[in-house]
């Protein structure tokens, strides 16, 4: 017999099973149909997907239809068909095959959706946890609209890119959850769920009207310009909300994060939107070559071929544009926007300046008012200008220019003399130790402000720090040249100050000396040529100009090489024989 004791336990044991039992749902504990496929399917969601539907057609017998249906979304290959196509592989009219088709399709979304009262067999539970969990991951939201990209990577859950024939069966997934599928203008799929067919035609048409609008001048719009000119356009009945939906679906517009959208700079369409751009990120004029360079690089940094491949098409190209202007002949391009950026050639802007004061002026004064609307333009261009044009600027003192249609006298010599130069080189480096309280400098820095303050040339600044008395020169720690300045060198230093007189007069001068410190008076030419070269510095020619110009001087052959020799020899063949 049982105990009351025994009796109670053995009722709490029978309710716990029944508990056990109906806590399971019905088709993991109850459920007597067959089961679909194997429980332990496994893989990535489109290889589950695909073993769906191979075991959907032996559970119907139904290879034909899914052949129909491979071959229409492209799960073999990737490559789709049309019904016309497939009919005629199979040997069916088309509206057979389309039937065969919508009924495996059908039969196929029912296990996606996990349809149970209309399966005639169950889902294993790991599938139906499989898909259920790919559901939750998913955004149902009312009126939703994702890219198709998006979804792929959402589903698969990492960026790769999908296999041949998974996209096919992405699509078959998403619509067993209902999202319906459109393209946008450019063929991109897109994904809707809970969109009417009105509403994704009203949003095709403002995704068109967006990027029509970004890319009239290609630049940053806000929202309310936007909407008012996609109404001015042909876009009317878009509300803000459609607009603003669409600059999130298109993958080109990006935003600048104080309400204003863009077109990206790589999916600009042409190459003077392309220069638009760069320019407006400069906030300066740019050579077209520089243009073309930047655009070229910004490809290259997202591993896209280069854009330009012709700086002078692209010239061409911004001439034929009214956004862009020259400025001057210099090749370089400003956009027309720019009021404060002149465009005119710079001896324009000279004259200018020079009506400006009404009287003479340096070129460091001159080169003042010119970077005002040139910013670009170095003081060496200045006094370029200066002396190539003679018939329009007149030197009437040392430094000193004015217009030459004043009349004023021009002072002799074209050229500025050396005394000239290095007095004015003797007063640049005495300002730049003022201005810095100190008397080392490198070399790249002393070489650059003193071009930019005396106008002359790199490399004649650097000849003459090198033969100066008052620079030092010695390596750094970092190998680079450093320059020491020596004060009271540099005050009483006059030999880059003295002028050497012409070169013709030097020349003759050294020639004398040389020829007269040889014991028969006389040398080869050649020889005459280095002694010169190391007392002035001139070339070759010069030289042997200044030898058949120079008077009391003999010209012979001696031993198959010219020889000269002063006419105070009597005899300069027989001399050293003598």
């Amino acid at each position: 017999m049982i105990g009351p004791r025994h009796a109670s336990e053995l009722r709490n044991a029978v309710g716990r099973l029944y508990d056990l039992a109906y806590s399971q749902t019905t088709e993991d504990a109850l459920d007597l149909r067959p089961p679909l496929c194997e429980s332990s399917i496994d893989g990535s969601l489109p290889s589950v997907v695909r073993l769906l539907a191979r075991a959907v057609a032996d559970a119907h017998k139904d290879d034909r239809g899914l052949e129909v249906l491979e071959r229409r979304y492209g799960l073999r290959d990737g490559e789709r068909f049309t019904l016309d196509e497939i009919g005629g592989y199979l040997g069916l009219t088309r509206e057979r095959a389309r039937q065969l088709k919508e009924r495996f399709r059908q039969r196929l979304l029912n296990v996606l959706a996990i349809r149970d009262e209309k399966l005639p067999y169950s889902i294993p539970p790991l599938v139906k946890r499989r898909l259920a969990a790919a559901r939750a991951a998913f955004p149902f939201l009312e009126q939703i609209v994702l890219s198709e990209r998006y979804c792929h990577t959402a589903l698969t859950g990492d960026g790769k890119a999908l296999e041949s024939g998974e996209e096919g069966l992405i699509q078959l997934l998403l619509e067993s959850w209902e999202w319906q599928r459109f393209t946008d203008p450019y063929g991109r799929g897109l994904w809707a769920y809970g969109l009417p067919k009105k509403d994704r035609k009203n949003l095709v048409k403002a995704m068109r009207e967006v990027r029509r609008v970004l890319n009239k001048d290609g630049r940053a719009l806000d929202l309310f310009t936007l909407v008012v000119e996609a109404a001015r356009t042909g876009g009317k009945g878009l509300d803000k909300t459609v607009l603003e939906r669409a600059l999130t679906l298109l993958p080109e517009v990006e935003s600048l994060g104080d309400g204003r959208y863009r077109i990206r700079f790589l999916d600009l369409p042409s190459p003077g939107h392309f220069a638009r751009r760069v320019l407006e990120e400069a906030g300066e004029p740019l050579s077209f070559r520089e243009i073309a360079r930047r655009i070229n690089m910004a490809a290259a940094a997202a591993g896209q071929p280069p854009r330009i491949d012709s700086p002078q098409r692209l010239a061409i190209q911004l001439s034929r544009r009214a956004w862009f202007r020259p400025i001057g002949r210099s090749g370089s391009w400003a956009l027309a926007e720019w009021s404060e950026v002149r465009t005119e050639p710079i001896a324009e802007l000279l004259k200018e300046a020079l009506h400006f004061r009404q009287k003479a002026g340096s070129a460091v004064e001159l080169h003042q008012h010119v970077i005002q609307g040139r910013p670009q333009v170095p003081l060496t261009t200045v006094y370029s200008l200066l002396c190539m044009h003679p018939d329009v600027f007149r030197r009437v003192a040392p430094g000193r220019y004015e217009l030459a249609a004043w009349g004023g006298r021009s002072i002799s010599g074209g050229r500025v003399s050396t005394a000239t130069v290095g007095e004015r080189l003797h007063t640049a480096v005495r300002a730049m130790v003022e201005t810095h309280q100190h008397t080392t400098f490198p070399l790249a820095q002393l070489v650059r402000e003193l071009s930019s303050q005396t106008g002359l040339a790199d490399s004649a600044l650097r000849a003459r720090i090198n033969r100066s008395d008052w620079a030092h020169k010695r390596r750094g720690p970092d190998g680079k040249w450093i320059v020491t300045v020596n004060r009271e060198k540099l005050q009483t230093d006059q030999n880059t100050s003295k002028d050497r007189g012409p070169v013709t007069a030097t020349i003759e001068q050294a020639v004398r000396s040389f020829l007269t410190g040889q014991p028969s008076g006389q040398a080869a030419v050649v020889d005459i040529w280095k002694h010169v070269c190391k007392v002035v510095r001139v070339k070759r020619p010069t030289v042997y100009k200044a030898l058949d110009e120079m008077e009391g001087l003999t010209k012979f052959q001696k031993e198959g090489q010219p020889y000269c020799a002063l006419e105070t020899v009597s005899d300069p063949r027989t001399a050293d024989r003598a």
